[in-house]
């Protein structure tokens, strides 16, 4: 992990060190922006811009210190490289120690002065880049900030989120005018299986946030986001009784166990920042809580009122269609499934897609996707028993997950494409005044296709062509065309990178396509 951060950082600082920002005006600030990904991203990018500095060899960083904390305090803005003033919110400057560690000499220590810019991005093209500079002065965009009514009701131009005061939330989708309630409720139950498969104590009753009343605060209601902080305190088990660790012990098989939850039980308080924005048609969570309970499963349910006999789900190199309902042939107690981004449930008026960032297991009940936040067991399972204590995932956690309402069916694969962007973050790094091969702002290959999902892009290792992969997210032929400014041949590849003809600017169902993109030139 450290070594695959520190070869990113390498080829950001080689990017921004060629991209030219000489437009800007010399005692600005500027910054380059990038989108990795294969898609168009919008929302909100952090940066922190440094101001000032001064090296701790020029002299003693207490004095430095308290020169650049005594300093009176700027007015900033932020302007692209056309001059336009971009909506961004920049917080007050401070001071703090850094340090830099170049290649070619020793470190350099030094204190310096900081603002904290929150931009607002627009739709930044597939593996596309552009340049902003932080500059003296106000602006105040003419947008609506987003939360009303003491943080009950978030709102920008494509939903209506109201909570509840139970805690549960209602989204109104201001394009189908179509409102669904109960969102957002917190699910936990006693687990006596194992790694393997999930076992709910018999005549177990769920736990619900919503018999507990929350707290309710604003954190953050700019031009740029509006953020809500709710506060659910759940009494949970602290475990299972004594009986579970017999059964273990006796390797019980799980289907035959007869331990319940413990009488004895603990506070878990379950803290969720609601998040919108100006860009995007979804409501983020982001969930921490410090888990000091064992075996049990915390998940987190999103009733759809859609009543179907399929549903989708983001899997490897295709979007699959799996049945709600299992056969008579399924022993299992419950049918968990695996998923990657993404799952959605929708009919042939509307539809909904949860997704995620790492949480991998989700349920459909009925009309309703649940997704797993914690499993909490202590054995392995299978044949004999193995202890897992670490299994029991004790301690503090953080989950990330949205929602998105969409219109009809057709409209599903740009909320697919969305979660998959979500995935990865924008890359954003500061950078000097300066003249360089790059523009200022380029798109460095175009993807044109509505249903295509692009899963890599990377050097081929033999001679250094370049090569791009996905798949069509659909059963139905689609349009693609995949263009690069100094291309000199594009041509189509399996997936040992060798070429086994032509490309055809039409994707088969399902297909999964390589391209090698032949240049006239590529950037050294």
């Amino acid at each position: 992990h450290q070594v695959g951060k520190f070869v990113a950082l390498e080829a950001v600082s080689a990017l921004v060190d060629s991209v030219d920002t000489s437009g800007f005006s010399p005692d600005s600030k500027p910054f380059v922006v990038f989108n990795t990904t294969g898609m168009n991203k919008s929302g909100t990018v952090m940066i922190d811009v440094e101001i000032e500095r001064k090296t701790f060899k020029e002299g003693t960083p207490k004095v430095f210190f308290h020169q650049l904390k005594n300093k009176e305090s700027q007015s900033y803005c932020v302007v692209n490289s056309s001059g336009e003033k971009i909506n961004a919110v920049i917080s007050e400057e401070k001071v703090r120690f850094n340090y830099d560690l170049p290649k070619e000499q020793f470190r350099i220590p030094f204190m310096e002065r900081y603002v904290t810019v929150t931009l607002e991005v627009t739709e930044l093209e597939p593996f596309s880049w552009e340049s902003f500079s932080l500059i003296e002065g106000k602006y105040h965009p003419e947008v609506e900030k987003f939360i009303k009514e003491e943080g009950r009701i978030l709102e920008n131009s494509f939903m209506k989120v109201e909570i509840n005061k139970n805690g549960s939330l209602s989204i109104t989708s201001k394009k189908t005018n179509r409102k669904i309630d109960d969102l957002l409720v917190y699910e936990d139950v006693g687990d006596i299986g194992n790694e393997y498969i999930f076992k709910r104590p018999e005549g177990d009753k769920g736990i619900l946030s919503t018999d507990f009343p929350p707290q309710l605060e604003v954190i953050e209601n700019s031009t740029v986001r509006g953020r809500v902080r709710l506060t659910h305190t759940l009494e949970i088990p602290e475990s299972a009784d004594e009986q579970l660790d017999i059964e273990q012990q006796a390797v019980v098989d799980f289907q035959d166990r007869k331990a319940q939850r413990s009488s004895n039980t603990l506070p878990l308080t379950i803290e969720t920042i609601i998040s919108i924005d100006h860009q995007n048609d979804n409501v983020s969570f982001e969930v921490t809580l410090n888990n000091q309970m064992k075996d049990h499963r915390l998940r987190v349910l999103f009733p759809t009122t859609i009543h179907g006999d399929t549903h989708e789900a983001d899997s490897i190199f295709e979007v699959v269609t799996r049945p709600n309902k299992v056969s008579s042939q399924w022993k299992n107690p419950t049918n968990p499934q695996h998923q990657h981004s993404f799952v959605n449930l929708h009919n042939e008026e509307y539809g909904i897609t949860v997704s995620n960032y790492g949480l991998n297991e989700y349920e459909i009940i009925d009309d309703t996707i649940a997704l797993t936040m914690l499993r909490c067991v202590g054995e392995l399972g299978d044949w004999g028993y193995f202890p897992t204590p670490e299994a029991q995932c004790l301690g503090q956690h953080t989950f990330h997950f949205g929602i998105e309402l969409h219109e009809k069916p057709e409209s599903r694969f740009a909320t697919y494409k969305r979660a998959q962007a979500w995935q990865v973050l924008f890359v954003a790094k500061q950078t000097t005044i300066h003249g360089g091969r790059l523009p200022s702002e380029e798109q460095y290959l175009k993807v044109d296709g509505e249903t295509f999902s692009v899963t890599a892009l990377k050097r081929r290792r033999g001679d250094n062509e370049l090569v791009l992969r996905g798949y069509n997210l659909t059963d139905q032929e689609s349009p693609l065309l995949v263009q690069k400014q100094n291309q000199k041949k594009v041509t189509l590849l399996n997936l040992l990178e060798e070429e086994i003809g032509e490309v055809n600017e039409r994707l088969r169902p399902f297909e999964i396509r390589t391209i090698g993109i032949k240049e006239e030139r590529f950037y050294k």
